[in-house]
């Protein structure tokens, strides 16, 4: 039996290899005459080997501003210099002993020139970018690199588009088109525009701003040009343009590019209105928002990062408290926020705050306030077990021992008054209709009854095992729409002939939907598909709410399924159409979800009521951005 051969190490660490011309060391070492242990990064002497060094270092740097960021700190006993010190080994000559200088001290060498002289030895020179790539980004793609013959660009306050701690934004041109030319700080470190470039080089989106060329001396990025500002800036100025649709997609992009730099492992960490440029105020335009700034970005591995980065005011509570363990979840929160001043047109949640620390703070400890209540003054309708509508004015309910203006007796014991609805038809702008027992009836302002429509009904095609149900919801156009006590179906009724003239069957739509997702029983379907409430919006569409909390969204022209919501509740209750303060087109769907046997939890949603235009608009919308992500993608891969 041969023995196994003992095997010898010439170096130990970390080996990444590929080909060979694309393999990576990282060891640590001990240098002759040095006590200190280095961290030391072997690669080839070409052009993959640059690629690799830039990326190894970017993640090394990463690693130690996440998780020991006070290594990055000055040494206060020492020189003022930092703890953690970065070299670059060179030599002039093959074969001679290597010499070492401090990175900091070459970026200055680099920002002077692309060489490294020989100061005993003037005609002794060796190019930067062999010593170090990544600090004149000779790592990045060559269709990167800024060529200064055709940017058009001057440091001028007429041309600034904006301003921070870390650089300017200015209006330029490059290769004959309109730019923003990013202009770092002489104070801010390289890592910064690094670490924007991580983004920016490598990951290709509609919802991320896109690169166009990056520049050493000075340090600057030249990127696309957003005609319309930051959002920041519409809120400010123009907020009359964020219409409820225009609202959606601007919240629908940033959602979209948030969702692919986190399946890139990529937290954002400083979502903001300033942070999302608007190309257009168009809502059907294939590109409407997008995410800049990425100078605090970063990679994040399954444990999470730490460090308390982003903007106070903008950030989740564990971002903001330091020294917490966070992941991608940091900035589902600031989404939450964002959308807040988006759906506010830019209210905050918490007003008359004179710091944005002091949001903060209020995060950390739970203390941001509650829901706002919108109340409406007017009549209040009561419609009563016993068949009676009892009318209140509506400031006296409150009052101890409140007595109704007006009684009206349209039934009995055993035909209870379940629902009241107004008439969406022009022509009956003053008309209420409801359902008592089996029938429908009307009234007008002045409370006096107009009609009277028994559903009770023998026709062929009517539902017989419902037929003497109680209705429990009515809602009215040119027709009439009667849902029954556990029925599956909505009645149609001819307000005129006042017959019954079509059947729509829930479980039918149902069937189609849900077979796929689930192997429900024909009962249970049945049961999950019976009709709790209805709620028209006119010429377009019935909502139909059902005890398995489904919302099924009914065009009124083809009686053709828009959109089924499945699942969204244990159980919808009630539908209505509402204004809430300045939203003057809301649908309120209240529903519950059962916790236990003993604790139910009622919510009350507000939806947009142009949901079934939104949904087929969207539909097509989606697909541009399907094709537009597929081509960036494919620039991703070549």
């Amino acid at each position: 039996r041969a023995l196994r051969p003992n095997r010898m190490y010439w170096r130990q660490g970390i080996y990444l290899n590929w080909s060979p011309e694309a393999y990576c060391l990282v060891g640590s070492e001990v240098l002759d005459h040095h006590a200190e242990s280095f961290l030391k990064i072997t690669v080839p002497s070409c052009r993959k080997g640059c690629v690799l060094l830039g990326q190894v270092v970017d993640h090394i740097d990463s690693l130690m501003e996440e998780w020991f960021p006070g290594l990055l700190e000055i040494d206060i006993c020492g020189e003022g210099e930092t703890l953690l010190k970065k070299w670059a080994l060179y030599s002039f000559n093959d074969g001679e002993e290597h010499q070492k200088i401090l990175l900091d001290n070459l970026m200055k060498k680099a920002e002077e020139g692309d060489l490294l002289v020989n100061p005993d030895q003037p005609r002794l020179t060796i190019p930067i970018s062999q010593i170090a790539p990544d600090l004149i980004l000779a790592d990045l793609p060559r269709n990167i690199m800024l060529n200064n013959d055709e940017l058009e660009f001057e440091q001028a306050p007429e041309f600034l588009l904006g301003d921070g701690s870390f650089g300017s934004v200015y209006r330029a041109a490059y290769k004959g088109e309109e730019v923003a030319v990013k202009i770092f700080n002489k104070h801010t470190s390289l890592r910064l525009l690094r670490q924007e470039l991580v983004v920016l080089c490598h990951l290709h989106h509609p919802s991320l701003i896109s690169l166009l060329a990056a520049g050493i001396r000075p340090r600057m990025l030249v990127m696309e040009l957003a005609s319309k500002g930051s959002l920041d800036r519409l809120l400010q100025q123009d907020k009359t343009s964020l219409t409820r649709t225009l609202q959606h997609r601007i919240v629908l992009h940033v959602a979209d590019g948030l969702r692919y730099l986190h399946s890139a492992m990529i937290i954002y960490r400083d979502l903001k209105p300033h942070n999302v440029l608007l190309f257009t105020l168009y809502p059907n335009a294939a590109i409407i928002a997008k995410i800049a700034d990425y100078g605090i970005a970063q990679y994040c591995c399954r444990m999470g990062i730490k460090t308390s980065e982003g903007t106070p005011g903008f950030r989740a509570p564990e971002v903001a408290r330091g020294n917490v363990i966070y992941n991608q979840q940091a900035d589902v929160y600031s989404f939450g926020l964002l959308l807040y001043d988006i759906l506010t047109t830019g209210g905050r949640i918490a007003e008359g705050l004179k710091f944005p620390n002091e949001f903060d703070e209020l995060a950390i400890q739970g203390k941001l306030p509650g829901f706002t209540t919108h109340k409406q003054k007017n009549f209040l309708l009561v419609g009563t077990a016993d068949g009676n509508l009892a009318i209140f004015e509506d400031k006296t309910v409150k009052c101890k021992g409140a007595t109704p203006l007006k009684i009206l007796n349209i039934g009995n014991v055993s035909t209870p008054l379940m629902c009241l609805s107004e008439s969406v038809n022009l022509t009956e702008k003053n008309i209420m209709w409801g359902g008592c027992g089996t029938k429908v009836f009307s009234f007008s302002d002045d409370f006096t009854i107009q009609k009277l429509i028994e559903t009770r009904t023998n026709q062929r095609f009517s539902n017989t095992s419902f037929c003497d149900s109680n209705i429990i919801a009515v809602v009215v156009d040119t027709a009439l729409y009667v849902a029954k006590k556990n029925s599956p179906c909505v009645e149609v009724w001819d307000k005129k002939t006042e017959k019954l003239c079509e059947l729509i069957d829930c479980v039918h739509f149902l069937k189609e939907e849900l077979v796929r997702v689930s192997k429900e029983s024909k009962h249970k379907m049945s049961y999950s598909g019976r009709v709790k409430t209805l709620c028209l919006q006119k010429n377009t569409a019935l909502w139909i709410g059902t005890g398995g909390g489904h919302i099924l969204l009914l065009d009124l022209s083809t009686r053709r399924i828009i959109r089924i919501i499945h699942n969204f509740c244990d159980s919808v209750r009630v539908m209505m159409t509402a204004q809430l303060g300045s939203l003057k087109n809301v649908m309120l769907v209240l529903g519950y979800n059962r916790k236990s046997a003993e604790e139910i939890q009622s919510c009350l949603s507000v939806w947009d009521i142009n949901l079934p235009h939104e949904v087929q608009n969207l539909e097509k919308h989606i697909e541009v951005r399907k094709e537009l992500a597929e081509k960036m993608r494919r620039i991703s891969v070549e």
